[in-house]
């Protein structure tokens, strides 16, 4: 916007003063003109150039924002954007030819009436009547506001770059405090679980999860042992799964507590966050903002009892591969998390490798609501 003002503001004054011309113009030579021409090479080479440094590789974690960029790269890139801009245009523009001059009738007109002598289609011009003189203290004036255009775009561009490094600045210091306190989970205005600041499910928010599950000493059973065991009055099977899902095929005797809902509401925030799932063709989830409340309630009474996690076939596990060293993030395992954050502490806990589609495998009773 910055440097587009440049070629774009001194025609503004001049679009003013030959409004009507230009207008009856138009009609009759749709070409670009220069002026025009200009302003897509200028703008085509910005968006090339800051495309470029957006794509570049950064270098830190994938959360942070560490820009190395490549400016020759970036530069020669934006060029080649422009050039291949201003070339769909340049046939349009060739294609304007210049006309006899305008009829004597014209000839009684202003100084100002001169581009008639360029049009295409002299035989249907707009009164003369219609023309006046332009006002030159509001040329002027009109003149002075196009160039604040410039100056109000590079004071928006420092105002906000202060604005984000002051709001950057107030939210670690503001994270630092609740970390102190040990407020460690948030949730985002869009829904989205966040673990110190980072996205739950995030390559930085889950190795914190996952280091915590590991050291506290939490592993996996797999689907055949639950079958085993599914009846044992020492255990309490807690299912976080939708309460659609549940209701299609549950294990009897589950408590069944959704980590996870459809996204509700329709504020911007919302709005983006449906956009984004429709494209992968999924239903749109946040976090479930009662969990905690529904968690204490339905599993709070049998903390004495193994807790047993159970989420979809294709969730989290800590076992570490050679695609996932960490292991991959998943609702059974962010649902210990916060349960041993949240006066679990001491209650022992598992999950189920391979979800509620292992435990089906392996031929455990599923029941139907």
């Amino acid at each position: 916007f910055f440097f587009g003002c440049f070629p774009v503001s001194p025609t503004m004054s001049a679009e003013r003063t030959y409004l009507p011309l230009y207008a009856h113009h138009h009609e009759a030579n749709r070409g670009p003109s220069v002026t025009q021409l200009l302003g897509v090479a200028v703008v085509a080479a910005m968006v090339g150039f800051f495309g470029t440094v957006a794509l570049v590789p950064r270098s830190g974690p994938a959360t942070h924002l560490s820009v190395t960029p490549n400016t020759r790269t970036a530069g020669m890139v934006g060029a080649a954007v422009a050039a291949a801009a201003v070339s769909t245009e340049l046939p349009a523009f060739a294609a304007q030819q210049p006309v006899a001059a305008a009829p004597e009738q014209f000839a009684a007109a202003p100084q100002r009436a001169a581009p008639f002598a360029y049009l295409a289609d002299a035989d249907a011009p707009p009164v003369i009547a219609d023309l006046q003189e332009a006002d030159p203290l509001e040329t002027l004036k009109l003149g002075v506001a196009a160039l604040f255009i410039p100056i109000i775009g590079y004071a928006s561009w420092r105002f906000g770059s202060y604005k984000a490094k002051v709001d950057a600045s107030e939210a670690a210091e503001k994270y630092a405090k609740e970390l102190e306190e040990g407020k460690f989970d948030k949730v985002s205005p869009s829904g989205i679980a966040t673990v110190k600041g980072f996205a739950a499910s995030s390559e930085a928010g889950w190795k914190m999860q996952a280091d915590t599950l590991r050291a506290r000493g939490i592993e996996g059973i797999s689907g055949e042992e639950l079958a085993k065991m599914a009846k044992s009055d020492d255990i309490c099977i807690v299912d976080v799964r939708d309460r659609t899902k549940y209701k299609e095929a549950f294990i009897p005797g589950s408590v069944n507590v959704p980590l996870f809902q459809p996204i509700q509401g329709w504020d911007l925030y919302k709005i983006a966050r449906r956009v984004q799932f429709a494209v992968f063709g999924v239903q749109g989830t946040e976090y479930n903002p009662n969990f905690t409340e529904e968690f204490n309630r339905l599993v709070g009474p049998q903390k004495d009892k193994k807790l047993v996690v159970l989420d979809d076939s294709v969730r989290g596990t800590l076992v570490p591969t050679q695609a996932f060293p960490e292991g991959k993030a998943g609702h059974a395992l962010m649902t210990i998390y916060l349960a041993l954050n949240g006066g679990f502490e001491n209650t022992p806990m598992t999950y189920v490798e391979g979800g509620i589609g292992a435990y089906a495998k392996a031929d455990g009773e599923l029941a139907e609501a």
